[in-house]
């Protein structure tokens, strides 16, 4: 193993009470990873033994206590085209923030609180695999708020100790008389009802997003919508659905951690967002970033036509495309090297991405 040292014990698979029997009360072992929770490794420590993964080892390494990583990760639009489906992309993204957490780093994220959201999962993962005694759930997670979506005393009361919770207000220049539905705490309507919904949370994703990019110093990017996307309902059924932002929200996300300087990890193996923006990196054209692909949304040419008429700033795709060219690779972080980014385009191996990403956070 590549993390072994010497008078270490080696174990293929998690150590239990019975398996360190006959062990002598000073001996370390190394097991394969994921780690164990911090209950059963406190229970296996009482025998005077040391136990540690790999992974583990690299990350008391290098440690990320009081860092903000934010995280974007969401259904990739395309990634039945790359071998992998939802229960794929989640034991993916359950892996990458375990180790995250392990690290000591605190987790930011802007999107929904529903049952399908990351902040349940995140909180588990908290309270099986925090290493810092004393630490609540709450002090590691981070969930961004953004207008329109709602914040009731409701909501919030469910996610007391869970998750610190921070609303983005709703932004300046939309307010009821634009449209009844835009009260400063709304209740919830969708982004395609008409192009004023369009346009309100447009605007209210682009501050949430800035707001996030101002309080991290990292972006990790997994997946990502960019067209529509079949996504399952609460109630279990399926419907085709775009974004309700003003680009795809993870596009959006990535450009402003690159614009701020701040190091971003682009994960391919599972399409989406992500595979797109290394399509272009790498020079190859991709008719999902042009708006003519982009126009198809609802009410997308009405919703430009409120921008303009309100002097807001429009970034257009051809843009987008100079300004990823123009940093490729090496603007995205300068702590690993071309070829380790180019790994991480590709690696379908998931303990090979926990391995680039924490290497590539040495030093933030």
């Amino acid at each position: 193993m590549q993390w072994q040292q010497p008078g270490d014990v080696i174990f293929s698979r998690a150590p239990e009470l019975v398996t360190l029997v006959g062990l002598a009360p000073t001996s370390s072992v190394l097991y394969s990873d994921p780690p164990l929770g911090v209950e059963e490794v406190r229970t296996l420590t009482t025998t005077g033994i040391t136990v540690t993964t790999p992974l583990e080892r690299l990350a008391r390494e290098r440690p990320l206590s009081g860092k903000n990583i934010a995280l974007s990760m969401s259904e990739s639009t395309d990634i039945r085209r790359f071998g992998f489906d939802n229960i794929h992309f989640e034991a993916a993204m359950l892996e990458l923030t375990r180790y995250l957490l392990v690290k000591g780093a605190t987790l930011v994220y802007g999107g929904h609180l529903g049952s399908a959201g990351y902040t349940v999962k995140l909180a588990e993962l908290v309270r099986a695999h925090n290493q810092s005694e004393g630490v609540d759930p709450v002090e590691r997670i981070v969930s961004y708020i953004g207008w329109p979506l709602p914040l009731d005393k409701k909501l919030q009361s469910r996610y007391k100790g869970v998750a610190t919770l921070k609303r983005i207000p709703r932004p300046e220049g939309i307010d009821e008389h634009m449209h009844g539905n835009f009260s400063a705490n709304p209740s919830f309507f969708p982004g395609d009802k008409s192009p004023e919904h369009r346009y309100a949370w447009a605007r209210g994703m682009t501050a949430m997003r800035m707001a996030e990019t101002n309080e991290t110093c990292a972006r990790i990017v997994l997946g990502g919508t960019f067209g529509p996307t079949v996504k399952v309902q609460a109630d279990g059924s399926r419907s085709e659905q775009w974004y309700f932002g003003r680009i795809p929200g993870l596009l959006e996300e990535l450009l402003l951690s690159i614009e701020a300087d701040q190091p971003v990890f682009l994960i391919g193996a599972f399409g989406g967002v992500a595979s797109l923006v290394i399509d272009i990196i790498e020079g190859r054209d991709r008719a999902e970033i042009t708006w003519d692909y982009q126009k198809h949304a609802p009410h997308a040419e009405a919703m430009r036509a409120l921008y303009d008429a309100r002097h807001e700033s429009w970034w257009d795709y051809p843009e987008m495309v100079k300004f990823l060219r123009g940093k490729g690779i090496a603007g995205l972080n300068p702590h690993l090297t071309e070829e380790e980014h180019r790994e991480l385009f590709r690696t379908r191996d998931i303990m090979r991405m926990v391995q680039l990403i924490v290497q590539g956070l040495d030093g933030v």
